[in-house]
């Protein structure tokens, strides 16, 4: 055996392109590229995992850095987020029965930032028209009816007792701490003198006649209670019938408009005994107020009568789709803000935030795994969300041990696909260590990082040159150009038959060709550009 035998043609070593085979003089001739040079199976892969309905078909998008399979990835989940439903939108109320447990209302796609508005244009007319009705003279009249009545009745029961006092011997006069008994003679108060002359007989009998009268006293003031109380239950019912009718128009016009939707239904419901029960919220406060620096009187909160609109989505836009770059847990789950008054915290159901995996709610959620994995509680957050196909947004401050008095909103459900892309290694570690990962993530797509060559390869080539030389303002390429372009291809994939996929690297030498050919006035990027570059 010869040293002959191991030759190898220079042809193998650094393959030739022929300019004249690839049917064109310059970039500019041809149409830009749309798709994915050589990754037919990935996006098999991605397109069977995008369309499977069922529960843990996620994706890994596995793939060396600068293969392309950021990009990829967004186009095709973009294209199919276009063709399917917007989904609905979500919004937390307030929970009247228990304040620290928001509810969540969900409305179709569009009518979550309407039944807002209608809600606050419903409690601003309510806060302008209850207190005009309250000083309208049929409600003034009505109330000074039953205020006389009660009056007129009080002293029909007080000239009663004065004339049952009168037949018992007894009288009234008046003491500092107020009314006192008497006994009585010839319907004159007795003296003292006239009481010592009483026999002790007398006396006794006195004496018993006070103790009966004194019941019937008792007995009088339980039916001035009554009285009292009738005339205040007859007050509120006035109260609430006064604003209940307020009420009837502009209440039934916004429950008839959500028939359909039982939960919004029973929140309006809510919202009505609240108002009802809750009137004089919507009434200027009663007596003169005291101003002091910063400590001006405050209007009632009504803040229980506002919707937080969470998620809103366009109905002519399709499914949402959220790129997550920087996946901290409040960034995917959300979070509850708190507001300072006066030195002190406080929060409510209008402070809470939505995350990632709610606006990618109905839609799609891509992520990296390496930046996951990196923040603290965010993969157990997002595998938590998978399994139970919920988000319950909570305080972080609570998973280091602090105890905090604050919100538990109610979960609200979610469907989204998860597409998460990183490395292969990663997908591998996932797999041996991590036992529901299997469970969660069903489909890889895998990238290749090169592919055989061919006259159908060459040709993509020259039109991904050309889609960057349009999208990026770049001088276009030369037909000499192109195929040196395609040789370094052969060198980036280090094989005499197959092109590298790496497309940063090689969108990186198309740059820099631009740059030398515009340094040197070319017209068109030579091959010496690129050679250059």
């Amino acid at each position: 055996m010869t040293v002959d035998n191991f030759k190898i043609p220079i042809s193998m070593l650094s393959p030739i392109v022929d300019p004249g085979q690839l049917g064109f003089d310059d970039t500019s001739e041809l149409e830009p590229l749309n798709e994915i040079i050589g990754q037919e199976r990935a996006v098999e892969a991605l397109e069977f995992g995008l369309n499977m309905k069922g529960s843990g078909f996620n994706l890994y998008v596995s793939g060396p850095v600068g293969t392309g399979k950021g990009t990829l990835v967004r186009n095709m989940v973009k294209r199919m987020a276009q063709g399917t439903p917007a989904p609905a939108d979500w919004c937390y109320v307030n929970n009247f029965q228990d304040t620290s447990r928001p509810l969540c209302l969900s409305f179709p796609a569009g009518q979550g930032c309407i039944f807002k508005r209608e809600m606050a244009t419903f409690i601003e007319s309510l806060r302008r028209d209850i207190p005009l009705a309250f000083d309208s003279k049929k409600y003034l009249d009505a109330k000074a009816k039953i205020v006389e009545d009660r009056e007129s009745k009080k002293k029909a029961l007080f000239r009663d007792l004065t004339d049952l006092g009168a037949e018992r011997g007894f009288g009234f006069e008046e003491t500092p701490v107020g009314f006192g008994i008497v006994p009585l003679k010839a319907g004159h108060p007795m003296t003292d003198e006239q009481m010592e002359a009483l026999t002790e007989q007398e006396q006794q009998e006195l004496t018993e006649r006070r103790k009966t009268f004194e019941g019937e006293i008792r007995e009088f003031h339980v039916r001035i209670h009554g009285l009292e109380k009738e005339a205040e239950h007859q007050l509120r019912l006035l109260d609430h019938q006064l604003v209940a009718n307020l009420l009837e128009g502009r209440y039934e016009t916004m429950r008839r408009a959500y028939l359909d939707l039982p939960a919004i239904s029973g929140y309006l419901e809510r919202v009505h005994h609240d108002i009802v029960h809750h009137y004089k919220d919507f009434l200027p406060p009663e007596g003169p107020a005291i101003h002091l620096p910063g400590l001006e009187p405050r209007r009632p909160d009504m803040t229980r009568y506002l919707v937080n609109l969470l998620v809103e989505h366009d109905p002519a836009g399709g499914a949402p789709v959220v790129d997550e770059s920087h996946p901290t847990y409040t960034n995917l789950i959300g979070k509850i803000e708190r507001k300072a008054q006066m030195g002190v915290m406080y929060t409510d159901f209008t402070e809470i935030r939505a995350g990632a995996v709610l606006l990618a709610n109905g839609g799609y959620l891509i992520v990296n795994a390496m930046d996951v994995l990196r923040q603290p509680f965010s993969w157990d957050a997002l595998k938590r969300v998978i399994k139970t196909e919920a988000v319950k947004i909570e305080d972080p401050a609570e998973f280091y041990g602090f105890s905090t008095a604050g919100l538990r909103p109610e979960p609200i459900p979610v469907t989204v696909k998860v597409i998460m892309v990183g490395p292969p290694m990663l997908y591998r570690l996932l797999q041996a260590y991590e036992e529901d990962f299997a469970k969660l993530f069903k489909v890889k797509a895998d990238f290749d990082t090169e592919v055989v060559r061919s006259e159908r390869q060459d040709r993509q080539y020259a039109r991904f040159i050309a889609k960057l030389c349009r999208e990026e303002g770049l001088p276009h390429f030369g037909v000499d150009a192109v195929a040196e372009v395609i040789r370094q291809g052969f060198r980036f994939a280090d094989r005499h038959d197959r092109l590298s996929l790496h497309f940063s690297l090689v969108s990186d030498l198309i740059r820099e060709a631009g740059y030398w050919a515009r340094k040197e006035d070319h017209a068109f990027v030579t091959r010496a550009d690129v050679e250059a570059a």
